[in-house]
């Protein structure tokens, strides 16, 4: 079955869930012997989801549907891209032709999914329903809308291929790109850009860079970094006014780099239970049966996980439970390190379990070791920069031996 097709249609706007009408005369397609997994997203967590499932089941059908071109590539490169000289389609490891293959599996690409029906177990699309044996939810995050008075700046947002792709073809006529946000993804675009000879600035609320990540003294050598590179950093309301001066200013690009949410639309359909993201127990099982969720778009216990390793462990899991190879895996939150590429050295962060304590620091300049103590005495977190890097393996086995006492 490993094939694709390649559906889109006009008839429909994406966004528009087809009338009552329109439903009631659509085709349910017949419930073969062995129904599908029905995965939905084309993104890290579908794909890996679809590579350890193979590892344990060779040949229980797999229909991917996918919204996107449904190609693989490494999403954290797309801040990366200018400095590494690659075009976005450089950046594609391999096209869902070859994944089809591969994977042994049906993929639908540009597709929407209106609607799940938990009871009847299937899917409705725009013109047709299909049933499932199991469903799985990859359905990612989306950046998040710009609030007044950024809204005016007619600004782009950088989280699938096809944004990059525009944004490239963009950037060759502009004057310079201002950055909404000094956040992580923020911070290493305005890195990849300046390090190629663009002018950048770039604004956040927040009291330093990175502040939801990284302690004060790690954000302000970053911030040192940015700037004796060319970037030109806002920070509070009070430098509002002058960002916005030059982000308005004409043939200015604008990048909003505030953040992602979970669309519920999809999963409300579903009356599955909803937060920040899709709730799901530790075997990635939501609150309807025979449909799960992963990656971006996944909630466990009140937490969102969008990084790779969480990710890859949590299709991992899931994996093994769907090909029954482990049905009583679970997963657990072993706090993995975050490698960040700002700007443009080595820089891990390994949040703490908790802020009740004191961070230390030794080095200097750009490689610094900062090192987080508990209340017990226990190092429980670390960043490393720079030169500091070498002692990853060491820092990470005391945090893993501290972890489980």
């Amino acid at each position: 079955m490993n094939s694709i097709k390649h559906t889109h249609s006009d008839q429909t706007p994406p966004n528009t869930i087809p009338n009552q009408e329109t439903l009631s005369s659509q085709k349910i397609a017949p419930k073969p012997d062995k129904a599908p997994i029905i995965v939905i997203g084309s993104g890290l967590a579908g794909y890996t989801f679809i590579r350890e499932f193979r590892k344990c089941q060779s040949d229980h059908p797999i229909l991917l549907i996918t919204a996107s071109a449904g190609a693989f590539y490494p999403k954290p490169q797309l801040s990366a891209a200018l400095g590494n000289q690659k075009t976005p389609e450089q950046l594609i490891l391999k096209n869902p032709v070859q994944l089809a293959e591969e994977l042994n599996i049906e993929i639908r690409t540009q597709q929407k999914v209106y609607s799940i029906d938990p009871q009847g177990s299937q899917i409705t699309l725009e013109t047709e329903s299909l049933p499932y044996a199991k469903l799985v939810l990859a359905i990612g995050a989306h950046p998040r809308m710009v609030p007044e008075p950024f809204d005016s700046l007619n600004s782009l947002s950088i989280n699938q291929l096809e944004d990059y792709r525009i944004f490239r073809q963009k950037l060759p006529e502009a004057r310079g790109v201002s950055i909404i946000g000094t956040g992580l993804v923020g911070c290493e675009f305005a890195h990849d850009l300046a390090k190629s000879g663009h002018d950048v600035d770039m604004w956040g609320i927040e009291d330093h860079i990175l502040q939801n990540l990284l302690p004060a003294t790690a954000s302000k050598a970053v911030e040192v970094a940015l700037i004796d590179e060319g970037v030109t950093i806002y920070k509070g309301r009070e430098n509002l006014p002058v960002f916005l001066e030059k982000a308005r200013m004409p043939n200015q690009l604008c990048l909003s780099a505030i953040g992602l949410e979970v669309d519920t639309r999809l999963a409300q359909s579903a009356g599955l239970a909803m937060r920040k993201g899709i709730c799901v127990d530790d075997q990635m099982l939501t609150n309807q049966a025979n449909i799960y969720a992963l990656g971006d778009c996944a909630e466990i216990s009140g937490k969102l996980y969008q990084y790779i390793q969480p990710i890859t462990a949590q299709a991992r899991v899931l994996a093994k439970i769907l090909s029954e190879q482990d049905i009583n895996a679970r997963w657990q939150d072993e706090r993995w390190p975050v490698s960040i590429k700002v700007p443009g050295f080595p820089m891990l962060f390994r949040p703490p379990e908790n802020q009740s304590g004191h961070w230390t620091t030794s080095g200097e300049g750009l490689n610094l070791k900062l090192v987080f103590t508990n209340t017990e005495e226990q190092v429980s977190g670390a960043v490393l920069m720079g030169q500091a890097i070498k002692e990853r393996t060491s820092i990470l086995n005391t945090l893993k031996s501290n972890a489980v006492r």
